[in-house]
């Protein structure tokens, strides 16, 4: 938070799972019968840190593109904040 914007998309733990699925990804899934309580537990534990993003917003139900149109408009009407410079040393 104190280098960058941080943005958080949220979705429902429902959405999160048939976007991984959609993408071919069935290792949540696989030999677990209870790979929706572990998501919904994952997120509820995350919610108070992923809370802090400057920008927050919904994308269930949302495809791709509307979600990059809703981050454009977010980023547009966000004020931007002061932030602290960030040093990256490049060793040979």
């Amino acid at each position: 938070l104190s280098s960058c914007m941080v943005v958080w998309l949220r979705a429902t733990p429902e959405e999160h799972m048939q976007r991984v699925i959609a993408q071919g990804d069935m290792r949540p899934i696989a030999d677990n019968r209870d790979a929706m309580a572990d998501l919904r537990r994952i997120l509820a534990e995350r919610e108070a840190l992923y809370g802090k993003a400057d920008i927050q917003f919904e994308t269930t139900g949302l495809s791709a593109g509307e979600s990059v149109e809703s981050l454009l408009l977010a980023l547009r009407d966000t004020p931007v904040r002061e932030l602290e410079p960030t040093f990256v040393s490049r060793q040979s």
